[in-house]
């Protein structure tokens, strides 16, 4: 025969989508075959199309079904468990601030579980700004990694080349759910505070619809004090020099 058709029954009773069952049918062509062994993966994910997110649920895989063309019956209401589900999400501080010309951004991927629940064992440090997204320590590439590092000053993806402001950055490898991106700042006005905006797969934005989360990254010099003139403008003032200097607020 030149095709394998497979048939998924699942029911779904959590309130983010759907509840009941549902069906999923696809065909392996004869071609996928090596040596009579075929392999097939079926994603089963959910439409992320709001940021809201949702504690861990759990998903009973109920049957799956094999025939082959003939309508042979192969493999027969096989049940094969659960599957469970996290709302993940790539975050980085909305604003790092680095001494000198270079510092690293540091990236965490994350799951929600505002109940502290973990079914799937996968939920390392909180969030110290939030305690109900919790680091994702068996994250790795393959489920998701970051795309782009865009300058919103140049338009330039600095992951891919240098834009005269700053240097080509390097992403370190991902580890149990952190990662680092490395920055270098090309110029010798300070402080200068680079708009970044950083695009990861769809799944792992928070809000899918923004296409990039914003984030700042500052490049101070020391020794320096810095602030706001008349006309809006930053100031640069040597330590060495005798200056008094107020700050309203």
């Amino acid at each position: 025969n030149n095709y394998i058709k497979s048939q998924i029954d699942w029911l779904h009773n959590h309130g983010y989508a759907i509840k009941g069952y549902h069906t999923i049918k696809t065909i392996i062509p004869k071609t996928a075959f090596n040596n009579g062994v075929a392999t097939q993966t079926v994603n089963l994910n959910y439409l992320r199309d709001a940021c809201i997110p949702v504690n861990p649920f759990k998903t009973h895989i109920r049957t799956i079904s094999v025939t082959d063309g003939s309508a042979t019956g192969l493999i027969n209401n096989q049940s094969i468990g659960e599957l469970i589900y996290y709302y993940g999400r790539v975050y980085a501080p909305v604003e790092s601030t680095f001494a000198g010309n270079s510092g690293k951004l540091k990236v965490r991927y994350e799951v929600f579980d505002a109940i502290k629940d973990d079914p799937g064992s996968v939920e390392g440090e909180p969030n110290p700004e939030d305690n109900r997204w919790k680091l994702n320590k068996l994250h790795d590439s393959s489920a998701g990694h970051i795309l782009q590092l865009i300058n919103g000053v140049t338009g330039t993806d600095v992951l891919q080349h240098s834009d005269g402001i700053l240097d080509k950055a390097s992403l370190s490898a991902l580890t149990r759910g952190l990662q680092e991106i490395s920055l270098k700042y090309l110029k010798d006005n300070y402080p200068y505070a680079a708009e970044l905006k950083l695009k990861a797969s769809n799944y792992l934005m928070y809000n899918p619809q923004s296409g990039f989360n914003l984030l700042k990254a500052i490049f101070t010099k020391e020794g320096d004090w810095s602030g706001i003139g008349n006309k809006g403008e930053t100031s640069n003032v040597e330590e060495k020099k005798d200056r008094s200097q107020r700050t309203g607020w």
